[in-house]
C-alpha cells in the first residue's frame, strides 16, 4: 500500500513538473520574442514598429504591432513575415495560441489647426 502510494505521488510530481517546465519555456520564449521582434521588423521594413505583447493565463499570447498607415499599405504580407519568424526562431510558441494583430498608429499632430 505504501509503495503504490509513493509511486502515485512520484507520477503526479513528474506530470506537474513536465507541464510547469513547458509553461516556463513558453513564457521565456515569449519574453525573448517581445524584445527581438521590433528589431527584426526594423531590419525588414526600415521602421521600428510599436509592439505590444500580452499573455493570458491559459496559454494564449497576443502580439499587437502598430505601424503608420503608409507602411501598413506598403507591407501587405507583414503578418506572414511575423508568423514565419516565430516558426523559425521560437517553435515553442505555436501560432494557434498566438494572435497577431496589426493596427494603425495615430498621426502625430503639431498642435496647429488646419483652416
Amino acid at each position: 500500500m505504501k509503495r503504490s502510494r509513493f509511486t502515485f505521488i512520484i507520477i503526479i510530481a513528474a506530470i506537474a513538473g513536465f507541464f510547469s517546465y513547458r509553461f516556463i519555456v513558453r513564457v521565456t520564449q515569449f519574453l525573448k520574442l517581445s524584445q527581438t521582434l521590433p528589431e527584426y521588423l526594423r531590419d525588414m521594413i526600415g521602421v521600428k514598429p510599436h509592439v505590444s505583447c500580452s499573455m493570458r493565463v491559459p496559454g494564449k499570447y497576443e502580439l499587437k504591432i502598430g505601424l503608420k498607415k503608409d507602411i501598413l499599405e506598403r507591407e501587405k504580407d507583414l503578418k506572414e513575415v511575423v508568423e514565419n519568424y516565430i516558426k523559425d526562431f521560437y517553435p515553442e510558441l505555436s501560432t494557434d495560441r498566438l494572435e497577431i494583430k496589426l493596427y494603425e498608429l495615430p498621426e502625430k499632430s503639431d498642435g496647429k489647426k488646419e483652416e
